[in-house]
């Protein structure tokens, strides 16, 4: 479909994870950055399509992590994406 794996934070606009890890050094760089962390379906289902399916229908979710660390996922994201 055109995407890329990267293995560097840098070069990511996607992070694609099926649940929240504290100890993800990839996902507090993706959260730094803005870029979408989004949830497996996403890739799943754009598969299906045969197009990349747009990324804001498939934020990644996890209430109970989320409730555990003491943190909303998509208000840190929307708070790093307003102050680059």
């Amino acid at each position: 479909m055109g995407g890329q794996i990267s293995t560097d934070i840098k070069d990511c606009t996607h992070l694609v994870l099926n649940k929240v890890r504290s100890n993800s050094w990839l996902l507090l760089a993706a959260i730094n950055r803005g870029v979408y962390i989004l949830n497996e379906r996403w890739l799943d289902e754009s598969y299906k399509a045969k197009m990349f399916l747009n990324p804001a229908t498939y934020p990644l979710t996890d209430p109970q992590a989320e409730k555990q660390m003491k943190f909303t996922l998509q208000t840190s994201l929307s708070k790093a994406r307003s102050a680059p």
